[in-house]
């Protein structure tokens, strides 16, 4: 899988295991923002997540999730991640692109 436009239009997704694929980019992330019901994204081992802070940048795009990569998300990553992206007025800076979620 190299792209995720194809779950865009799954809006009872609950979980989504997509562990050693090919998404290369965070920005395929924002085709799962619909997917109001998702709580369990599986995304390791995918070359986005050699990104830096990539769990916090996935926190602040999908906060719905509860679960990233078989790890609870905690208070205090989704605080982190508020504030780090509230420095950067909500820039998410990802590779070759510049996007603004909000």
């Amino acid at each position: 899988i190299r792209s995720l436009k194809s779950f865009s239009k799954c809006s009872k997704l609950r979980e989504l295991y997509i562990r050693k694929n090919l998404i290369a980019d965070l920005y395929e992330l924002k085709h799962l923002r619909e997917c109001k019901d998702l709580r369990l994204l599986w995304i390791e081992d995918n070359p986005c997540t050699r990104i830096e802070n990539y769990r916090l940048h996935i926190i602040k795009i999908l906060p719905q999730l509860t679960k990233l990569d078989n790890i609870l998300i905690t208070t205090e990553e989704r605080e982190q991640a508020d504030k780090m992206f509230s420095q950067n007025k909500l820039t998410l800076r990802l590779p070759k692109r510049i996007h603004s979620f909000k």
